[in-house]
Order: C-alpha cells, then sequence, then structure tokens
C-alpha cells in the first residue's frame, strides 16, 4: 500500500512542475513581446512569433533565427502569388519584374538564415555584417517590386502580401542588428 506521503509526491510534485513551466512560458512570451515592442510593427512581430516561444526561450540569437524563418516564409508567400499572377499575364512586364525582384529577395533571405546558423565568434562580426547587408537588401527588393506596379494586378491580394515580407523581413533585421550591438558592448565598445 502507498504512504501518504508517496500519494502526496504523485499529486503535488505535478502540479509544482506545471507551475513552473508556466511561468517559463509566461517568461519566453515575455521576452518575445519586449522584444517585439522595440519593432516598428510590435503586433506583426509578436504575433508571428509567439508560436515558437518553446525554441526561442529567452535567447536573442533564437529569436533572430525565428524572425528570419518568418520572413522566409512570408518572403516565398509572396513570390509564389507573383509568379503566378506573371504567368497569367506574360505581357505585364511590370507584374514579371516584381516576380523577379521578390525572388531575389527569398534568395537573401535564405542566405541571412543560413549565415546565422553558422555563426563563428572568428567571424561573428563580419557574418552578421552579411546578414544585416542581405535582409536590408531583400526589404529594398520587395520595396522595389511594390513600386514596378500601381496595383493593377487587382485585388489579388500581392501589395498585402510583399508589405508583410517587409514587415516581417524588418523586425528580424532589427533583432539581428540587436546581436551586432550586444556583441559590440561585449567586447567593450570596439568595432
Amino acid at each position: 500500500m502507498a504512504s501518504v506521503s508517496s500519494l502526496m509526491f504523485l499529486f503535488i510534485f505535478p502540479a509544482v512542475i506545471s507551475s513552473i513551466t508556466a511561468v517559463t512560458d509566461k517568461s519566453c512570451s515575455d521576452f518575445i513581446r519586449t522584444s517585439c515592442n522595440a519593432t516598428l510593427y510590435p503586433s506583426v512581430c509578436y504575433d508571428s512569433l509567439s508560436p515558437y516561444a518553446d525554441s526561442i526561450k529567452q535567447n536573442p540569437r533564437k529569436l533572430a533565427q525565428a524572425a528570419i524563418s518568418v520572413s522566409l516564409k512570408s518572403a516565398r508567400n509572396a513570390s509564389s502569388l507573383a509568379n503566378r499572377l506573371a504567368r497569367s499575364s506574360p505581357d505585364d512586364g511590370a507584374l514579371k519584374d516584381c516576380a523577379d525582384t521578390l525572388a531575389d529577395a527569398v534568395d537573401l533571405i535564405k542566405r541571412s538564415a543560413h549565415e546565422l546558423g553558422r555563426l563563428r565568434r572568428s567571424s561573428f562580426g563580419w557574418q552578421l555584417s552579411n546578414i544585416q547587408s542581405w535582409l536590408s537588401a531583400g526589404m529594398t527588393d520587395d520595396d522595389t517590386c511594390l513600386d514596378e506596379f500601381d496595383d493593377s494586378t487587382g485585388d489579388s491580394g500581392l501589395s498585402g502580401r510583399v508589405s508583410d515580407a517587409m514587415k516581417v523581413t524588418g523586425y528580424a533585421l532589427a533583432f539581428v542588428n540587436n546581436l551586432a550591438t550586444s556583441q559590440v558592448k561585449k567586447k567593450g565598445n570596439r568595432p
């Protein structure tokens, strides 16, 4: 027969673990919310990154990785729609240019994700500089796409998707910039 203390352990231990997990989940969500509040689109940022709270925890590098991953997905969605629209309107040069420009943005964001995944202490600053440049260029590509056409695509939703991709890439860049800034601070304000 089980002792009273054994039975109490069976009931109390899961409750303790559950409360610790709840505190940890809340602190991870708070980390994401606080980080997103420093961006231009805090609610878009938080809504897109909060599902990754368990993997991000309170790690700025993992936050940047998740943001770049969300950015890549958003850019791919915009690029896919632009390609479909360009194929259905082969005479629309602006739409074709937009599709090509968005494909370039996807490539740049993909390169950024790859580079962030292989950061090395010995080349950290150089690698972060590359990532910053590529994400910034990806945002420029998105902006160029929007400038290429006057939304003659009707209610296709392309401008909304491209705008969303720019927002997401913007906060991904902000988190990469934070990584670069924190590295400079760690080195005693040396570049």
